[in-house]
Protein backbone atom coordinates (compact mmCIF):
# COMPACT_ATOMS: atom_id res chain seq x y z
CA UNK A 1 0.00 0.00 0.00
CA UNK A 2 1.60 3.41 -0.83
CA UNK A 3 1.17 6.80 0.84
CA UNK A 4 -0.91 8.02 -1.66
CA UNK A 5 -3.42 5.26 -1.03
CA UNK A 6 -3.58 5.65 2.19
CA UNK A 7 -3.90 9.03 2.12
CA UNK A 8 -6.78 9.13 0.01
CA UNK A 9 -8.55 6.62 2.25
CA UNK A 10 -8.10 8.72 5.32
CA UNK A 11 -9.01 12.10 3.40
CA UNK A 12 -12.34 9.76 1.92
CA UNK A 13 -12.86 8.41 5.72
CA UNK A 14 -12.82 12.22 6.63
CA UNK A 15 -15.11 13.75 4.27
CA UNK A 16 -17.86 10.96 4.96
CA UNK A 17 -17.75 11.30 8.74
CA UNK A 18 -18.25 15.19 7.82
CA UNK A 19 -20.80 14.46 5.56
CA UNK A 20 -22.02 12.40 8.54
CA UNK A 21 -22.49 14.89 10.97
CA UNK A 22 -23.34 18.31 8.93
CA UNK A 23 -26.62 15.44 8.03
CA UNK A 24 -27.03 15.02 11.58
CA UNK A 25 -26.60 18.77 12.57
CA UNK A 26 -29.53 19.64 9.13
CA UNK A 27 -31.67 16.88 10.77
CA UNK A 28 -31.82 18.19 14.36
CA UNK A 29 -32.00 21.86 13.10
CA UNK A 30 -35.08 20.73 10.95
CA UNK A 31 -36.79 18.76 14.29
CA UNK A 32 -36.34 22.13 16.33
CA UNK A 33 -37.78 24.04 13.47
CA UNK A 34 -40.96 21.68 13.14
CA UNK A 35 -41.11 21.89 17.02
CA UNK A 36 -41.42 25.95 17.05
CA UNK A 37 -43.90 25.66 14.74
CA UNK A 38 -45.89 22.74 16.33
CA UNK A 39 -45.77 24.91 19.64
CA UNK A 40 -46.58 28.20 18.04
CA UNK A 41 -49.70 26.42 16.41
CA UNK A 42 -50.67 25.29 19.80
CA UNK A 43 -50.23 28.29 21.63
CA UNK A 44 -52.18 30.46 18.69
CA UNK A 45 -55.02 27.84 19.45
CA UNK A 46 -54.74 28.27 23.47
CA UNK A 47 -55.07 32.20 22.67
CA UNK A 48 -58.09 31.31 20.50
CA UNK A 49 -59.85 29.39 23.21
CA UNK A 50 -59.07 31.82 26.15
CA UNK A 51 -60.64 34.62 24.12
CA UNK A 52 -63.56 32.36 22.99
CA UNK A 53 -63.99 31.44 26.86
CA UNK A 54 -63.71 35.61 28.03
CA UNK A 55 -66.31 36.30 25.13
CA UNK A 56 -69.31 34.34 26.73
CA UNK A 57 -71.87 36.33 28.22
CA UNK A 58 -73.19 34.09 31.60
CA UNK A 59 -75.31 36.49 34.32
CA UNK A 60 -76.36 34.26 36.99
CA UNK A 61 -79.36 32.85 35.56
CA UNK A 62 -77.13 31.36 32.58
CA UNK A 63 -74.83 29.67 34.75
CA UNK A 64 -77.73 28.32 37.62
CA UNK A 65 -79.35 26.63 34.63
CA UNK A 66 -76.52 25.52 32.49
CA UNK A 67 -76.52 21.51 32.39
CA UNK A 68 -72.86 21.67 31.37
CA UNK A 69 -72.16 23.36 34.78
CA UNK A 70 -70.30 21.27 37.32
CA UNK A 71 -70.76 23.10 39.92
CA UNK A 72 -74.99 22.45 40.03
CA UNK A 73 -75.34 20.05 42.78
Amino acid sequence: MTWVSLLRGLVGLARALTGLFRDRQLIKSGEANQEAKQSRKVLDMVRRVAAARRAMFHDDDSVRTDPANRDNH
